[in-house]
């Protein structure tokens, strides 16, 4: 019975062994497939969805709902000019033929809007009339004023300033309250600009030979100073930008000298982008940029709808991505419309005042008391174009400035506006100097200056993904001025800048058999997660896994011996995807030797170099089992 026993004991032993060896030739096919499958990697599909709260309003921005000029006050447009624009299938030859029906001769073309011409009236007919006339043809889009626009600043209040508490309120000036600023300071450790982004500043012209911003002015490379208009764009010798009106209104004289005068384009440009950490001046806030400058505005800071138009498509097409419009007026025009939404088309975004008040007359946005542009817009900020962010002003205490216009539709975001210290006109380093303007002209610069930092830093995004990253990072403002704007929400470079900082740092934390750890420091301050991209060898990088938010480290166990594997990551969130951290490769090695404990759970150790080497179970177990079936019936426990 014994005998019996141990007999089954010994046979069951054989059977057992006989698996073990059964399943590593299981585990050698797994091996085999995973082998097989390893430069089969998919790419993982993302989804996101954008959180926050929505504005419900019955009320829409930027409707194009022109008045009659009989309703319009005469000083709202130039008399004697219209802005005509024919449908886009309508020959030339064919709108000659109506203006000289109607005794106009065409003054200008625009290349940014299609068949939309400037035309002098003659001296019999009215603007009211004109437009009647033109507009019975059937051949006729529309036609209407050449509209006035007046620069959206309020005269300095403070006799000299030197701080710029706009990009670094320590609570000093004016008893204002510690932090209510743009954090410019902070989001400067992630970068001071481009040279190669261009913002044009369409203004009153630009000191060009300010020594704070003579080294940050465009220059048109492909333009000589030689009486020759070198690269065909229409303008002779504009090596440094165009003055599309010369002094005055009444007799404006184009030239290639945009020279500032006056001194509010000056300001602007300052704070966008006055050179920086080179003692002198002002810092703006993107230190490293090319302003181009766009003579629109003249002495008395007004302006026309032909030369805003003029000053877009020349802005356009020598390559500015960003337009500062410190300006505004009350009558809206179609064709400045057209003319910014072709800017758009173009990839541009334009950054406008929200303006200063309202006022008696049906004219300007500046005025005594704060406009409701939801009620009464303010254009172009009020256009409903995805292009446009419109600029309220704030002050050092980060509530809305007494003389800004709001809307919860049709403001965006609010900057600060009130004393803000610049660039001014006549600068001597020798010599105190009054450096403060105020107005929503002076906000719209700081959100100016935050697109080109952004821009320098994510020149993969859109000019939609650049002001969502604007509008989706600002610091909220008190009651009651979150409500009155459409963000809530004051400007914040550091913040806007650093939600898809890019990781850094990535290096190989730890190397074992099968598998590499890597490592990383992730700086994003509002990423989703982050997407991980492997390369095996000399082949393409492909989008290997998605990682959590906050994620530092990740171990590939996907390995393979002697594979070389490199690695990058992005941060990502629902706006876009951080630039490409740096690269960090390594080889993967053997792994140890089995212990003599045979703890290594394995069958079959592979290597892709040596091909295969096999450590084989039943060589092991078999002669052990042998040697009990020996001893066993050599004490004669079984026959």
């Amino acid at each position: 019975m014994k005998t019996s026993k141990t007999y089954q004991l010994t046979r069951a032993l054989v059977i057992v062994l006989l698996l073990v060896v059964a399943s590593c030739g299981g585990a050698d096919k797994k091996d085999a497939d995973k082998s097989a499958d390893k430069s089969n990697v998919t790419t993982s599909q993302i989804k996101t969805q954008q959180t926050g709260n929505s504005t419900s309003s019955t009320l829409s921005k930027g409707k194009i709902n022109p008045k009659d000029p009989a309703d319009i006050d005469k000083k709202a447009y130039k008399d004697g000019q219209l802005l005509v624009k024919f449908k886009d299938s309508v020959s030339s030859t064919k709108s000659l033929n109506v203006h000289r029906g109607i005794g106009a001769k065409v003054e200008k073309t625009y290349t940014l809007v299609k068949n939309l011409e400037l035309v002098s009236l003659p001296s019999s007919i009215s603007v009211k009339d004109a437009i009647k006339q033109y507009m019975k043809n059937a051949d006729v889009q529309y036609a209407e004023p050449n509209y006035y626009a007046q620069a959206l600043d309020v005269v300095p209040n403070d006799p000299y300033f030197s701080l710029q508490w706009g990009l670094y309120n320590n609570g000093t000036f004016k008893n204002g309250t510690p932090g209510a600023d743009i954090k410019a300071y902070k989001a400067w450790d992630i970068t001071k600009g481009d040279k190669n982004l261009i913002v044009a500043v369409l203004d009153t012209g630009v000191d060009y030979n300010h020594p704070d911003l003579g080294g940050n002015i465009w220059k048109n490379t492909k333009e000589l100073a030689d009486g020759v208009d070198n690269d065909s764009n229409g303008y002779i010798d504009d090596i440094r930008g165009w003055d599309f009106v010369g002094d005055d209104l009444v007799n404006p004289q184009q030239s290639n000298n945009p020279m500032d005068v006056q001194g509010h384009g000056t300001h602007v440009s300052g704070t966008i982008g006055a050179i920086g950490n080179n003692s002198t001046g002002v810092a703006g806030v993107s230190w490293d940029v090319s302003i181009m400058p766009v003579k629109i505005l003249t002495l008395d800071l007004k302006t026309t709808m032909d030369a805003l138009i003029s000053g877009i498509q020349y802005s356009v097409n020598n390559g500015a991505k960003i337009i500062n419009a410190s300006l505004g007026w009350k009558n809206t025009s179609q064709a400045v419309y057209n003319a910014i939404a072709s800017a758009r088309d173009s990839g541009a975004l334009l950054v406008a005042a929200a303006g200063n008040g309202g006022s008696s007359d049906d004219v300007y946005c500046n005025g005594s008391l704060q406009n409701n542009n939801d009620l009464s817009p303010c254009y172009p900020a009020s256009y409903d174009l995805e292009n446009i962010i419109s600029v309220a002003a704030s002050d050092q205490n980060d509530m809305l400035a007494s003389f800004s216009n709001y809307g919860v539709v049709s403001v965006d975001v609010s900057a600060p506006g009130v004393d803000i210290c610049s660039t001014i006109t006549g600068y001597n380093s020798g010599t105190l100097y009054n450096c403060t303007y105020s107005g929503t002209s002076m906000a719209a610069p700081h959100v100016c200056g935050v697109a080109a930092l952004l821009w320098s830093y994510y020149p993969h995004f859109s000019y939609a993904q650049i002001r969502q990253m604007i509008e989706s990072y600002v610091d909220p403002m008190g009651a009651p001025y979150n409500t009155m704007i459409k963000t809530g929400g004051r400007l914040n470079a550091w913040k806007s800048l650093s939600a898809l900082w890019t990781p850094s740092e990535v290096t190989v934390a730890l190397q074992q058999a099968g598998s590499v750890t890597i490592k990383w420091i992730d700086r994003a301050t509002a990423e989703y997660g982050f997407l991980l991209f492997r390369k095996i060898g000399s082949g393409q990088y492909v989008q290997y896994k998605t990682l959590p938010a906050d994620t530092q480290h990740f171990t590939d166990t996907d390995t393979f011996v002697g594979e070389n594997y490199s690695y990058k990551l992005k941060a990502f969130n629902a706006i876009g995807d951080s630039p490409d951290s740096n690269e960090a490769t390594v080889v993967a090695t053997n792994p140890p030797p089995p212990t003599s404990s045979g703890g290594g759970g394995g069958c079959t150790l592979v290597n892709s170099v040596n091909k295969s080497v096999s450590v084989d179970l039943l060589a092991i177990l078999l002669p052990v089992v042998v040697a009990i079936f020996v001893r066993l019936r050599r004490y004669g426990k079984i026959n």
